[in-house]
């Protein structure tokens, strides 16, 4: 008398991988158009345009 058994066992196993990425970009920009010296920023914003981007405290 001969007996075979046979088993087979298939497991998968499926792993499901989640990338969440988040890119958060703040741009503050702050511009002060009224200086401490605003009558000497105003003669030089003439010749200088950047004066108003220029913040001095």
């Amino acid at each position: 008398t001969t007996t075979t058994t046979t088993t087979t066992t298939t497991t998968t196993t499926t792993t499901n991988t989640t990338t969440t990425t988040t890119t958060t970009t703040t741009t503050t920009t702050t511009t002060t158009k009224a200086p401490l010296n605003k009558s000497h920023c105003t003669f030089y914003c003439h010749l200088s345009p950047h004066c108003f981007i220029t913040t001095t405290t």
